[in-house]
């Protein structure tokens, strides 16, 4: 999945979409889940009323080396479910979500063009190689939405990691000399990621080297952003730094 994907939901017709998005119930929840995972899992107690959630997991649990089918074991077996390490607990936990990300849920829950459907309209974007999940939770003591016509009594969550073809960071000066100058990068999203001290009579490859090895990304992928808008690329490695970055210095 891209860092900027969009989410749209349909759910079969009769469904009450609203009890997902606007109106989950907030009464009937025991929330006495910890006593059966065996630990608390909260860090907030900010409330919640989606029933549907876009998760960053655990970066501790789920590192980005995880495979695919690695992930879903662990989830399936920490999650909230009925027959599983809820011994058949079904009287709910508001909080359950907490259990699966150190991160507030991410984006906003609105209804879809389609009379079905949801979508998490996201305000930035997501971070690279990282593992997320679409959660769709459990109701009080095991209700679902009006029109669903059986119990929800189990949390099921949708895992995937994020990539893309190309990386791109915006680049300033920080300060500068005849020969060395140091280079600042900051995400798309306007995230410090953090410096690189570069020769400027040798090639540039270091520089892109520099900010590939501090955010953990392949060397091909990234491109760095001047402030004119010029794109630097492996095409440029073999350039002399100065020439590369002369409109920045």
């Amino acid at each position: 999945v891209d860092l900027y994907p969009g989410f749209s939901i349909a759910f079969k017709a009769g469904i009450d979409i609203g009890w997902y998005a606007e109106s989950a119930p907030d009464r009937g929840y025991q929330n006495i889940w910890a006593d059966y995972t065996g630990s608390p899992f909260t860090f907030t107690s900010e409330c919640h009323k989606e029933r549907l959630m876009l998760l960053k997991l655990r970066a501790d649990e789920f590192p980005p080396t995880m495979a695919s089918d690695e992930v879903q074991t662990v989830l399936n077996r920490i999650r909230y479910d009925h027959d599983g390490i809820n011994t058949t607990y079904y009287g709910g936990d508001v909080n359950s979500w907490q259990r699966y990300t150190w991160d507030l849920p991410i984006g906003t829950v609105v209804r879809g063009d389609g009379e079905q459907t949801l979508r998490i309209v996201l305000g930035n974007e997501l971070e690279w190689h990282t593992w997320y999940a679409l959660a769709l939770l459990h109701g009080p003591m095991g209700v679902g939405p009006p029109g669903a016509n059986k119990a929800i009594i189990d949390d099921y969550l949708v895992p995937f990691k994020t990539t893309s073809s190309s990386m791109m960071l915006n680049l300033s000066c920080i300060e500068t000399d005849e020969a060395l100058a140091t280079i600042s990068a900051t995400s798309m999203a306007g995230e410090c990621i953090g410096t690189a001290r570069i020769v400027l009579t040798q090639a540039a490859a270091p520089l892109r080297q520099a900010f590939a090895d501090t955010i953990g990304c392949d060397l091909g992928i990234l491109r760095l952003v001047l402030p004119d808008g010029t794109v630097v690329s492996s095409a440029d490695d073999r350039r002399m730094a100065r020439d590369v970055l002369s409109s920045l210095l």
